[in-house]
């Protein structure tokens, strides 16, 4: 008997799988394997991350209706916006949304967001719409300035003052949480002012959507996790939203009881909220109403918000030409700060990269669905989707539509937003407004579009208009303690994560640099170079200009030596360090290039070294090359050295053979894109040379430096120095100073040195420094000369 019972089960399945594959209305439809069977397929797709670029594959494998489910079809086709999300006669939200409903007790509440009753949603959204317009929105725009003044000197005192790395990621969270908070109650959070994710409200929230998006693909499986009665399995995200608000009401309402509003204070949300007792009718505005409202803002205002904030970070320190053209607008701007609408609303270039960035990376990138009504729906080839079947877009597939955005649409470009060279302004208007149209569905659209669209761009383009014309963003590198893995969230120009480029800022300095070396006298006559990208980005300018000045001439070619024994110190560790690019690589990237003749003088140990070790490390290469240009007769008068900040002071100690008792004395000076000069004392003696020649570093003891005898002396007959870290040349001057300390410290007073000028025609090394200094994580920060644009904050 149990043989024919498990014989019928399987019967059956079999009839079901075949129907859907076969039968099925659907069935026309193609799609993964098995999608047309199970919504696991489709869940277990999201749980893995970047769905949409799993359903971007999928659309062009199998078109632009694929059935995703057994009864959902995803749609690619950007012209059926209008009718799906349609602002008249809305589509009924699928059942996807409904495991962000909330669980009080035994009973089931759904909000504004989520909601599949539209009739119900309609009525309760119209009295608060209109506090959502722009127009309307700008009236809180001092809660937002309050804010943004809190971050920034934040930023100042633990980032910018200190030379540290910050985490941007992070911090524009708790902006965007702080913000949200301070606009809807009249109170932050706390966490700009914690430094932290007070109550783990960010990371509650992220568990939310974490759980969210896969089971909303099977939405059934919440009543057996999220909302089973017995035993809840999941996380209450929105619950612990719901409470926090009934809290804050409550206590505000009290607070309002014993003491008025001071007069002429801004009304928050909650206080918008709260006045529709005495005007509005229709809905009864009780605390459960206020609440409802008020989850509007919490579910939405702090986590979608800030992904287009890190979005807009992120790939500016990917795309150079992007960042560059941004800060030159800003620039031009010099804007009040904080940045005020009226003052950026005409920036053409912020809102390029801000749309941009909405188009590339979506807060929500997934199918959004709705229920196909009894009428179907006729696709354009013909085809139609029945009625009841749940059919969606993903914003996230539209806004790569190659139609729309032009074959490089896999590409982020703000300049996509600008008017081309040839394209006439009718031409260009119907383009941009094109793109527009598809690009703002990450909103959503009609009438279950998000309501705090205008809000979201209002705190998006204050912020960065005001981050960057404060600050210059650098990308940085992490390293795992534990593993001793370098990563970096922006792939850096050579591949290696701890070689990024320079920041826009650099670039500045380095150029004002080049214009410097161009005219010491004696004239430079061989450059060498540590191997990492940020040094050879520094000496670009230079280099490039003394090439096509010795072209012009006929006066042979500029070499740069690349020579790894004046690389970047590591400190010591128990994993190893990474190694800068191959020549090849860099060949690349910038044009010049040799290696050292005859192979490196030395290569630094991947295991890190000790500071002393660094000193004997730098003494031993510098007394290398020094006899290297000795050894021609013809050979040249002034080199030109470009290093790191602590190979620069172990270099300046070598050359002098003036070794202090404490190591983070402040004898040479240091900062980004700093000049220093050194003189020979006098012509080396044969038993130096000898000296120096025998003790040879030995590749197979990579960690044993040769000790040449530098100390008290210095290498190849001692130096003297002249110019000690000259800033005179760079429009700011004195910025970013180091010093020893075990890690990199920020000099707290840059002007505590005595410079020595002084330039005799004798043979010298030149000495400088990149204009960013090396770091250890995130995104690296340097405070902008922010009298010339506008003033501080």
């Amino acid at each position: 008997m149990a043989w024919i019972l498990l014989l019928s089960v399987i019967a059956l399945v079999l009839s079901w799988a075949a129907y859907s594959l076969f039968c099925s209305p659907l069935s026309a439809f193609r799609g993964p394997p098995l999608a047309g069977l199970t919504d696991v397929v489709r869940s277990v797709a999201t749980a893995r991350g970047k769905i949409d670029s799993v359903h971007r594959k999928w659309h062009k494998k199998y078109g632009t209706a694929v059935r995703i489910g057994p009864n959902t079809i995803s749609i690619s086709d950007p012209s059926l916006i209008k009718t799906i999300y349609a602002t008249k006669n809305a589509w009924q939200k699928s059942p996807m949304y409904r495991p962000n409903d909330v669980l009080v007790g035994h009973q089931r509440l759904s909000n504004l967001f989520n909601t599949q009753d539209n009739a119900w949603h309609d009525k309760a959204i119209k009295p608060i719409r209109t506090f959502w317009s722009m127009s309307k929105v700008l009236d809180i725009e001092p809660y937002i300035d309050e804010t943004l003044k809190f971050l920034v000197s934040k930023l100042d005192q633990k980032f910018v003052q200190l030379g540290k790395t910050c985490m941007m990621d992070e911090w524009l969270g708790f902006f965007a949480w702080d913000v949200t908070a301070n606009l809807t109650f009249g109170r932050h959070y706390g966490f700009i002012e914690q430094e932290q994710d007070v109550d783990n409200l960010i990371v509650d929230s992220t568990n939310g959507l974490r759980y969210f998006a896969p089971i909303s693909q099977i939405p059934w499986l919440d009543n057996f996790l999220d909302k089973n009665p017995i035993h809840r399995i999941g996380p209450k995200p929105t619950l612990t939203g719901v409470m926090y608000a009934f809290g804050v009401v409550a206590s505000y309402q009290q607070d309002l009881k014993t003491s008025a509003k001071p007069a002429g204070s801004v009304d928050h949300y909650l206080d918008k909220y709260i006045s529709l007792r005495e005007t509005q009718s229709e809905v009864t505005v009780d605390d459960n109403q206020l609440v409802n409202w008020l989850m509007l803002n919490i579910l939405a205002g702090g986590d979608t918000t800030s992904a287009a904030m890190r979005a807009v970070v992120y790939y500016l320190a990917k795309n150079p030409k992007n960042y560059n053209k941004l800060v030159a607008e800003l620039d031009s701007a010099r804007l009040p700060l904080p940045a005020q609408w009226k003052a950026i609303y005409p920036l053409t270039y912020l809102d390029a990269v801000i749309r941009e960035a909405i188009r590339y990376c979506p807060g929500i990138a997934m199918v959004l669905e709705r229920v196909v009504p009894t009428t179907g729906l006729q696709l354009p080839d013909g085809r139609i989707v029945p009625a009841g079947t749940n059919v969606g877009i993903n914003p996230g597939v539209t806004s790569r539509d190659p139609a729309i955005f032009g074959s490089d649409a896999d590409v982020f470009d703000a300049d996509r937003w600008l008017r081309r060279s040839g394209e006439d302004e009718a031409q260009f208007e119907a383009r941009f407004n094109s793109m527009t149209n598809v690009s703002e569905f990450a909103f959503g659209a009609g009438s279950r579009g998000c309501i705090g669209k205008q809000l979201a761009r209002l705190e998006t383009y204050k912020l960065i208009a005001t981050l960057y014309s404060q600050y210059d963003f650098r990308s940085n590198w992490v390293v795992d303690p534990a593993t001793g893995e370098y990563s970096s969230n922006v792939r850096s120009p050579t591949g290696i994560a701890s070689d990024p480029a320079l920041a826009s800022y650099g670039v500045q300095q380095a150029e004002q640099l080049g214009q410097h070396l161009s005219k010491v006298n004696p004239p430079v006559d061989l450059v060498y170079s540590s191997p990492f990208y940020r040094c050879l980005q520094t000496l670009a300018p230079f280099t490039n200009s003394e090439a096509s000045r010795k072209a012009k001439a006929n006066d042979g070619k500029v070499r740069v030596i690349v020579e790894p024994g004046i690389g970047e110190f590591y400190g010591l560790a128990r994993f190893d360090h990474p190694s800068p690019a191959s020549l090849d690589v860099l060949n690349t990237h910038f044009p010049h290039l040799h290696a050292t003749p005859d192979g490196p003088h030395i290569v630094p140990s991947m295991k890190g070294e000790s500071i002393p070790q660094l000193h004997d490390r730098l003494a031993y290469c510098m007394d290398r090359i020094i006899r290297a240009a000795d050894a021609d007769p013809a050979g040249p008068k002034a080199l030109l050295i470009c290093s790191h900040a602590a190979a620069m002071i172990a270099i300046g100690r070598a050359l002098t053979g003036r070794m202090p008792e404490d190591e983070g004395e402040q004898d040479f000076k240091c900062f980004t894109c700093s000049f220093s000069r050194f003189e020979r004392r006098s012509e080396t003696s044969t038993g130096e040379v000898n000296q120096g020649q025998h003790a040879k570093w030995n590749p197979a003891n990579a960690d044993q430096v040769p000790d040449i005898g530098w100390r008290d002396r210095g290498v190849a007959g001692g130096w003297d120095c002249k110019v000690n870290g000259d800033c005179s040349f760079l429009d700011n001057g004195e910025e970013r100073g180091w010093h020893f300390s075990g890690d990199e410290a920020f000099l707290a007073d840059p002007n505590a040195f005595n410079d020595a000028n002084n330039t005799k025609n004798a043979k010298t090394v030149e000495v400088t420094s990149p204009s960013t200094a090396s770091g250890s994580s995130g995104v690296g920060m340097k405070e902008r000369d922010m009298h010339s644009r506008g003033g501080k904050l």
